[in-house]
């Protein structure tokens, strides 16, 4: 059985006392309330306003769930970015220990460089007769010497295709 919700309604606030001409009317119209209030149609109201608080509850609880997996990814996604600006703080400490290190060889390959001239410079511009040069000087130059013939070697091998 339906029961129009809006026409008992309507008919609820009809009776209102202040709203009658005289005790009869009010009677009149509490008479055809009542009319219409029969029990079935009372179980009914009551069957609906029960099926809309187990939907009403059953929405709350849906949006509670909702609610918890929103707040648990919320709290996945702070700690993605917490880990994300950690690793972002590293790669830039690591770029930063990159640069210096690239400086650090470029100086080196400049020193020897240096230093392999000033010991190129030393071999053709002095006659020291190699028995009176101290061993780790010896070693030094030896070790110069063979590096410049390998170069040289290797300069050869490439222009020669």
């Amino acid at each position: 059985m339906s029961v129009d919700m809006q026409e008992i309604k309507a008919m609820a606030l009809a009776c209102d006392p202040a709203k009658c001409a005289d005790e009869a009317e009010e009677d009149r119209r509490l008479s055809e309330l009542y009319s219409e209030l029969t029990p079935e149609a009372v179980l009914t109201l009551i069957e609906e306003a029960e099926k809309e608080r187990r939907w009403s509850r059953f929405m709350v609880q849906v949006s509670n769930q909702w609610h918890d997996r929103y707040q648990a990814c919320l709290g996945q996604l702070r700690d993605a970015f917490v880990e994300r600006d950690k690793l972002k703080a590293e790669n830039a400490e690591l770029q930063a220990k990159c640069e210096a290190l690239g400086r650090y060889v470029s100086i080196g390959r400049r020193q020897k460089s240096q230093y392999f001239r000033a010991v190129k410079w030393f071999l053709a511009n002095t006659n020291i007769d190699p028995k009176q040069v101290p061993g780790p000087v010896y070693h030094t130059l030896v070790h110069v010497v063979k590096t410049l013939a390998e170069k040289a070697k290797r300069s050869v091998e490439v222009a020669n295709g």
